[in-house]
């Protein structure tokens, strides 16, 4: 099932479940009079609370959804997002399908395990280069715009080493050499 809400800044308001597309379709189509017809097409839509009335209902199979623009703010974007939820009650096959949020990052639940795991091995290499060299590590900046990021101190000082992103992870070379030589980089940077 998929949850479709709104999302405006940090606001998100929820609209309902939908079993399948062509329900989602019909919603956007009555709400905004706009046809999409992938489902990637619902993240490339914005609109402005002016483009709603000031109240209705959107009829969805004998659900009546109250919509008023008076529950957004009068000046940002209103966006529609969308998470897959999982009937619980039912009997399940394994991971849900669906991704989770690492830093402002999906990752695919079928992937997480591993990605997890990547990502703190990565660190762990990093901090030991980094105290090798002398440096203080420091892990900060978690749930920031950027997400949770590498930092270093000593002598006194204190700087940015890189985000704990996974293009960092994917970019650490598997060769001890290589990755002892790009730790050096990073560095000079």
């Amino acid at each position: 099932m998929k949850l479709l809400y709104f999302l405006q800044e940090e606001k998100y308001l929820n609209i309902g479940l939908f079993d399948d597309f062509k329900d989602i379709k019909k919603f956007i189509k009555k709400l905004l009079n706009i046809e999409i017809t992938t489902f990637d097409d619902i993240y490339n839509i914005s609109f402005y609370r002016d483009s709603l009335k000031d109240y209705e209902d959107i009829e969805i199979n004998g659900n009546l959804i109250p919509i008023s623009k008076y529950a957004f703010a009068p000046y940002n974007e209103i966006y529609f997002g969308i998470s897959d939820l999982t009937d619980l009650s039912l009997k399940g096959n394994g991971i849900i399908e669906g991704f989770s949020v690492i830093e402002n990052y999906a990752i695919d639940n079928k992937d997480l395990k591993t990605y997890i795991d990547q990502r703190e091995k990565a660190f762990e290499r990093v901090q030991k280069a980094l105290k090798s060299r002398g440096y203080k590590v420091n892990r900060e900046l978690q749930d920031s715009e950027d997400g949770e990021a590498i930092t270093i101190s000593g002598k006194g000082e204190r700087w940015f080493f890189a985000h704990l992103d996974p293009s960092f992870v994917d970019s650490l070379p598997e060769d001890e050499e290589e990755f002892e030589k790009f730790i050096d980089e990073e560095l000079e940077n």
